[in-house]
């Protein structure tokens, strides 16, 4: 979703308030990982102009594993954003490998993860509080194939 400075839905000049994640995103973060250099997310509208959103994937294998982990953790933060009215109430549930492979990469994962709440969910997932999500309208679906040497 397109945010604007007060954090409030907004549409851009074709009157299209969704930001996808997009072809040439995919293509990007895919090259950073298998090249195990940065990556730097950029929201098409962001709320907070300043805010960078670094994943450094140079202590990462170039693994077809670690490639579909990336996508689905980048794609994950592009849907999260850290408003000032965010409160206790304001929780987001992340997959617990997901949110491992994050702690390793994302440079700002202290500013998003950083109120951990104590949950009765299963082990698989982890809960923060203090921070807002975008809800999912489309599957991430990725199929990544090896090759044989």
């Amino acid at each position: 979703m397109l945010r604007d400075s007060s954090y409030n839905l907004t549409e851009d000049e074709n009157g299209i308030g969704d930001e996808e994640f997009s072809i040439e995103r995919i293509h990007r973060i895919t090259e950073a990982i298998q090249s195990g250099s940065t990556y730097v997310l950029q929201r098409q509208s962001n709320p907070d102009p300043d805010e960078l959103l670094e994943f450094d994937f140079s202590d990462i294998e170039p693994t077809a594993e670690n490639t579909v982990l990336g996508l689905i953790a980048i794609e994950k933060v592009l849907r999260m954003y850290t408003d000032p009215m965010a409160g206790a109430d304001d929780k987001v549930v992340v997959d617990r490998v997901v949110d491992d492979f994050l702690k390793q990469v994302f440079h700002q994962y202290s500013t998003y993860f950083g109120n951990p709440v104590e949950s009765s969910m299963e082990l698989d997932y982890r809960q923060y509080a203090f921070v807002k999500e975008d809800d999912q309208y489309d599957d991430l679906t990725l199929l990544a194939i090896k090759r044989k040497k």
